[in-house]
């Protein structure tokens, strides 16, 4: 049987993996390069839970939506100045997937693994009762044009058939369930009420799954650790050649966002991942912060009130890979939520503003697989929904290693038969 296994990668899907293989009886430890625990996209996300909005990025509106979006129109996107050839294999493959028919394929195949998720979530959270501001809150996509939410209507039923339980809301209805929003600026038609959505601190989470993790396997945490190559032993990898030395394993899972392209790629497999920087902002709340988790589909920003805090997250720059959060683009995000939610927040004080790297797939669907030898596995590619796939993925990557390990037992027995 396996008995170490080594987890690259100290974000939420490094640490719901390494949580999952632990509860299994595995010795699970985990590396970063970074020098503290959720200290890339899984940081000061969005923090939303979004089980009930699974929606993938290539649709048919999206189609719709690129020539406005290419010429700059749109203020939430951006593309990369830089155009490469990885961009363009990307490009192609994602425009693949903006029919309406794979677009419903890959966001249902996305609910499945959420409503997976918040399964495992809600089974973590009775049995370690983890402290991560978490909070069954509800979501309302709000929407400006009727034509938009009349749309929006054929998704819903679409997803609510595979067991969500989303709700198409009057203008009259959403300021019932959400009397805040009655300040908000500009028109309002109606909304997509998601009410089993939820929030919750991602990075708080993390650090409290991995201090689990380890004290159930007997592992360990290993921060401002690179990997720099993998050992191979013919098909399989024997250890993991890093900055602080060797590191055995019989199992290494990739769960390094955005930068597991380039890791796995050391083992001669090209991961078809696009980085995707995201932007996020954190104020006090006030008597006037909705409750209930809003996301502005108009102006594509999220405002989630966790714990005595709000997080404002917004906008998509593909393909840019940055430490710093550009001012410009903070600025707009600053302007485009107090604009539209002047009561939500208090602006008065610190924004905190802060980049996220999102690893995205062409059709929204996270990458669980063997990756280049018989012992390496990769988890990633959740792109936006990271925080509401985490345990979902993590589950199903447990699942392919016990399937595997299943797999050798079974071929030793046979073999051992064979030879009496």
């Amino acid at each position: 049987m396996t008995s170490k296994i080594v987890v690259v990668g100290a974000g939420i899907i490094g640490a719901t993996t390494a949580l999952s293989l632990a509860e299994q009886g595995y010795q699970v430890s985990v590396i970063d390069q970074a020098d503290s625990i959720a200290a890339g996209a899984s940081g000061s996300n969005g923090a939303q839970l979004s089980y009930s909005y699974t929606d993938t990025m290539a649709s048919p509106d999206m189609l719709r939506s690129l020539p406005k979006l290419l010429s700059g129109r749109d203020p939430a996107f951006r593309f990369s100045s830089e155009i490469n050839r990885e961009l363009m294999t990307w490009g192609t493959r994602f425009l693949r997937n903006c029919t309406q028919f794979r677009s419903d394929i890959n966001t249902l195949s996305v609910l499945e693994i959420a409503l997976r998720s918040r399964a495992i979530m809600h089974a973590w959270c009775r049995k370690y009762k983890f402290e991560f501001n978490h909070r069954s809150a509800g979501k309302l996509h709000l929407y400006e044009e009727q034509s938009g939410l009349d749309k929006a209507r054929a998704r819903v039923e679409l997803k609510n058939a595979s067991g969500s339980k989303q709700k198409i809301l009057s203008r009259a209805q959403v300021f019932e369930i959400e009397p805040l929003l009655k300040h908000i600026e500009g028109d309002l038609v109606g909304a997509v009420y998601s009410p089993e959505d939820e929030v919750g601190d991602a990075a708080m989470f993390a650090t409290a799954a991995l201090k689990k993790a380890t004290e159930i396997s007997g592992g360990q945490v290993h921060l401002g650790v690179r990997l720099i190559d993998f050992i191979r032993e013919g098909s399989s990898t024997r250890a993991l050649k890093t900055s602080a030395g060797d590191i055995e394993a019989d199992v290494v899972v990739l769960c390094a966002g955005f930068q597991t392209r380039s890791l796995a790629s050391m083992l001669g497999v090209n991961l078809s991942i696009l980085p995707v920087s995201g932007y996020s902002l954190t104020y006090s709340a006030l008597d006037g912060t909705p409750d209930t988790s809003i996301t502005d589909t108009s102006r594509k920003i999220v405002i989630c009130r966790v714990g005595n805090k709000v997080r404002i997250a917004g906008m998509a720059d593909m393909g840019l890979v940055t430490n710093k959060p550009p001012e410009v683009r903070i600025q707009t995000l600053i302007r485009s939520v107090q604009n539209r939610f002047p009561q939500a927040a208090d602006y008065s004080g610190e924004a905190n503003p802060w980049v996220g790297i999102r690893p995205m797939t062409p059709d929204s669907r996270p990458v669980i697989r063997q990756c280049g030898a018989d012992n390496v596995y990769v988890n990633c590619g959740h792109g936006m929904l990271g925080w509401t796939l985490a345990a979902g993925t993590a589950n199903i990557l447990r699942e392919q290693i016990q399937d595997k390990e299943t797999q050798g037992l079974n071929l030793d027995r046979l073999r051992q038969m064979a030879n009496q």
